[in-house]
């Protein structure tokens, strides 16, 4: 297989124009994050489909100041997972993970949990939907992911959706799904699992999206390319204004007792320190 440089978002309409499909090569952005945090195994590959399925809903914001939120929790290994994207499709994430109790097997999935999308397209007030986890027993990320995505979209979002996971390790992170839109029918989810493994396949192959799409579905139409990345916003300068609101008495506090505000980003695993130096402008403007 050939690997790519970079990671990419497509977009296209198929079935006469009444579906839209999505192609994701996750390979870059995926093992990014993956390295920035150290995962390795299944953790790896639960991580890299949290992002693949963050990305998803990333192309779906009509806004540049737009932002989608996902938390997903599960009674398993894996406890706790957030993830966010930028209208710009900057990814990031971070997980916790439980300890396996004495003499069981892991059990990521547990067997009850919940998936939750807090979508801001900057129009009005954020769009909030969930989902109980369904399918967790199966131990297949591809298919965890894939069933509870599509559970999330028929429950809280009314949108027929069907996604395909590749979840292989290294650069291979691939997604691709299927989107019903307004007054299509649903003639289309006959063929779409079929439809999504054979353009998975086709673009995990190497060929471009374009042509996979192509390939799989005949005519396409309205194409869409965008990069993808995984970034994290945190800098010393926006971290010192998410400062300003502890207060003066709060800074004071912290200085005196340990010589630095000290603060990990979950994100990117970066650890910042704030001196007194470091703070003596903010300090300035919150006493007076």
């Amino acid at each position: 297989m050939t690997e790519k440089k970079t990671s990419g978002l497509f977009r296209c309409l198929v079935y006469n124009g009444g579906v839209s499909l999505t192609l994701i090569n996750g390979g870059v952005m995926c093992s990014d994050g993956i390295e920035l945090q150290g995962f390795a195994g299944e953790q790896a590959k639960i991580f890299g489909g949290a992002l693949l399925g963050t990305a998803f809903l990333g192309g779906l914001l009509k806004d540049k100041r737009g932002e989608v939120s996902v938390v997903l929790k599960t009674d398993g290994t894996l406890e706790n997972l957030t993830a966010s994207v930028n209208a710009a499709l900057s990814v990031r994430a971070c997980m916790d993970c439980r300890e396996a109790a004495a003499g069981t097997a892991d059990s990521f999935y547990g067997t009850g949990g919940f998936l939750q999308v807090v979508r801001d397209d900057g129009y009005s007030r954020p769009f909030v939907g969930a989902c109980a986890l369904c399918n967790n027993e199966t131990g297949n990320a591809e298919e965890f992911f894939a069933a509870n995505f599509e559970e999330y979209f028929t429950v809280s979002e009314q949108l027929p959706t069907r996604f395909a996971f590749y979840l292989g390790g290294g650069c291979d992170y691939f997604l691709a799904a299927l989107q019903a839109l307004p007054g299509c029918g649903k003639n289309w989810e006959v063929s779409a699992k079929d439809k999504l493994t054979a353009v998975l396949n086709e673009y995990r192959c190497g060929k471009s999206a374009a042509v996979s799409a192509t390939s799989v579905f005949g005519e396409i139409s309205c194409e869409e390319e965008r990069d993808l990345r995984y970034r994290c916003n945190c800098s010393a300068g926006y971290l010192k204004g998410v400062l300003s609101t502890l207060g003066m008495d709060e800074l004071e506090s912290i200085l005196q007792e340990q010589g630095a505000v000290k603060i990990h980003c979950r994100y990117c695993n970066k650890d910042y320190a704030f001196t007194r130096t470091d703070l003596a402008d903010l300090l300035s403007r919150l006493g007076k």
